[in-house]
């Protein structure tokens, strides 16, 4: 599912990869304060590893496991806001579920 020495953070793909701006915020939003920050606590410590593999390939030709990687790293991303900025999974002051849906974002991984 993953490159070679990412065996320990494969246990994230089958809830974390998914391919929108907009998933990854309702994946953050579902999850428990302790699901997020175990994903953030093991992403983070794989980060610097995962972008220098991710840095060698082209965005739209990328090896599915490098791909998947890379949205991880999105999904990473969202972990931080409520691990580093909100404090919690979702939102303070915004309704869940929210109507607000991304439907395009930056390409290939909107």
């Amino acid at each position: 599912m993953l490159p070679p020495g990412f065996e320990t953070i494969e246990k994230y793909v089958g809830y974390w990869d998914v391919p929108t701006t907009s998933e990854r915020w309702e994946r953050r939003a579902a999850a428990s304060m302790d699901e997020v920050r175990a994903f953030y606590d093991d992403m983070l410590a794989h980060a610097d590893q995962a972008l220098d593999v991710i840095a060698l390939h082209d965005i739209n030709a990328m090896p599915d496991d490098v791909a998947t990687l890379a949205r991880l790293m999105l999904a990473l991303m969202s972990a931080a806001v409520a691990i580093e900025v909100v404090g919690a999974p979702r939102d303070p002051y915004s309704p869940y579920p929210h109507s607000v849906r991304v439907l395009r974002g930056p390409s290939p991984w909107g």
